[in-house]
C-alpha cells in the first residue's frame, strides 16, 4: 500500500495539487487496504498530501479496523469536529492551497460542504486520477483474481448439477450465490440466470419463470475475494439443441477464439484494441446474427466493471501488461434466446492467459 501511495503522491507534483480528496470507496481500499462491510457505503475518506497521508472516519469505522498501518495519520470524525472541519485544520497547518477531487465520485451536496469549509482553495476535478493506475495489477492482485476465478470455476460445475425440468431462474441464481459463500467467496456481483427467451435479455434479472425442455440457460456470475472480482458468462442448452441452436452457439464461440487469437498481438505497436470488437463483430454478422449488442470486453478488479472498455469505441491500444480483462461476444434472438461466453484474461509478457478454466464446449443437459 505504501508503493500505491508514493506513486500517487509523485501525481500531485506532476498535477501542481496540493493534495487530493478521495471519497471512491474503491479507490479507497486500494490505497488503504481496508475494506468495509459494505463496500458502497461512504464510511471513511482519503486525504493525501505530499507530506502526509490521513484516512477520516467515523467512530464505528475505525473500531472495526482489525488493524492499523503507518502509512496513514488516523483521524476520527464527531459530530463536533466534523470531515470538512477536520481538512480545513490539515489544509491550514500543511498551507494547502489546490485540492483534487474525484469529479465521477464526489457528490454535489459533499462538493458545496467542501467549498464552504476550504474557502480561498482551488478545487480541481480529476477523472480516472486514481482508476489509471488501478488498471495494472500487482502480484498480489492477480492472485486474487486467480483465486475468484477459480471459485468461480468450482461454482460452475456445482450448478451444472443443478440444472433441471421447472428449477426457476431464482432458485438457481440462488444456489450460485450459495455456494459462492459456501467456498469462502463472497459475490462480485447478482447472478444473471435467464432460460428461453429471457436469455436474449443480456442483463436479465432472474425471476419465477422455470426451466423447460429445448432451452438456452445463460449463466453470467463471479465470485470476488479478498476484494477482487472475477466474471465469467456461460450459456448451455436443456435438451435437444436444433441446427439454427447449435450454430448460434458454435459462432459465438469462434467469435471469442478469433477475438482472443488477435489479442497475441496486444504488444504490437501498430495493434488497435477496438479490432478485436470488430474481429468478433464481423464473424457473427457474415455469419447472418445481429450485430454484439455491448462492449466485447471490459477491464476487472477491485470493480466488476473497470476500465479499459474494449468496443469499437476504443481509441488506440490502452492495453498494458497485468490488466486483466473480459472478451464476452453475444448473440441475442428475441424469439429464440441467447449466448454469451465470457472469460478474464490476464495480460502477460508473452500475450495473455486465461483465467478462468471452465469448458466452453456446448454442454447439453437433457
Amino acid at each position: 500500500m505504501h508503493k500505491r501511495i508514493e506513486v500517487l503522491k509523485e501525481k500531485l507534483t506532476t498535477y501542481g495539487l496540493g493534495a487530493v480528496f478521495i471519497t471512491s470507496p474503491y479507490n479507497i481500499s486500494y490505497l488503504s487496504g481496508l475494506f468495509p462491510s459494505n463496500i458502497e457505503e461512504r464510511e471513511n475518506y482519503l486525504f493525501i498530501t505530499k507530506n502526509h497521508s490521513y484516512l477520516l472516519a467515523s467512530r464505528m469505522f475505525m473500531l472495526a479496523i482489525k488493524e492499523k498501518t503507518d502509512n496513514f495519520k488516523y483521524i476520527e470524525i464527531t459530530f463536533s469536529k466534523d470531515l470538512y472541519k477536520n481538512l480545513s485544520e490539515i489544509c491550514v497547518r500543511e498551507k494547502i492551497k489546490s485540492i483534487g477531487f474525484e469529479k465521477e465520485n464526489l457528490l454535489y451536496k459533499e462538493f458545496e460542504l467542501l467549498s464552504k469549509n476550504l474557502k480561498n482553495r482551488e478545487l480541481i476535478p480529476l477523472e480516472d486520477f486514481i482508476e489509471e493506475q488501478r488498471q495494472i495489477k500487482d502480484e498480489g492482485e492477480i492472485e486474487k483474481i486467480k483465486a475468484a476465478c477459480k471459485i468461480t470455476d468450482e461454482t460452475y460445475s456445482h450448478i451444472l448439477k443443478n440444472i433441471r425440468m421447472n428449477i426457476t431462474e431464482r432458485e438457481l441464481a440462488w444456489e450460485i450465490e450459495n455456494y459462492i459463500k459456501e467456498q469462502e467467496g463472497d459475490l462480485a456481483f447478482s447472478p444473471i440466470v435467464a432460460f428461453g427467451k429471457n436469455s436474449a435479455v443480456p442483463h436479465h434479472i432472474p425471476n419465477e419463470t422455470k426451466l423447460e425442455k429445448n432451452s438456452f440457460v445463460l449463466l453470467d456470475f463471479g465470485a470476488k475475494y479478498e476484494g477482487y472480482c472475477a466474471d465469467m458468462s456461460r450459456t448451455v442448452y436443456f435438451g435437444t439443441p436444433n441446427e439454427k441452436e447449435i450454430n448460434m452457439y458454435n459462432t459465438v464461440l469462434d467469435a471469442q477464439n478469433m477475438a482472443l487469437g488477435k489479442l497475441k498481438e496486444w504488444k504490437n505497436k501498430d495493434f488497435e484494441a477496438s479490432r478485436l470488437h470488430s474481429i468478433a463483430q464481423n464473424h457473427i454478422e457474415k455469419t447472418g446474427f445481429s450485430r454484439i449488442p455491448h462492449s466485447l470486453g471490459h477491464g476487472l478488479g477491485l470493480q466488476v466493471h473497470e476500465p479499459p472498455s474494449i468496443s469499437k469505441y476504443t481509441q488506440g491500444n490502452p492495453l498494458r501488461e497485468n490488466m486483466v480483462i473480459t472478451i464476452e461476444p453475444g448473440i441475442y434472438l428475441p424469439e429464440l434466446g441467447g449466448v454469451r461466453i465470457e472469460d478474464d484474461v490476464l495480460l502477460t509478457n508473452s500475450g495473455y492467459e486465461i483465467l478462468t478454466k471452465s469448458s466452453k464446449q456446448l454442454t447439453i443437459i437433457k
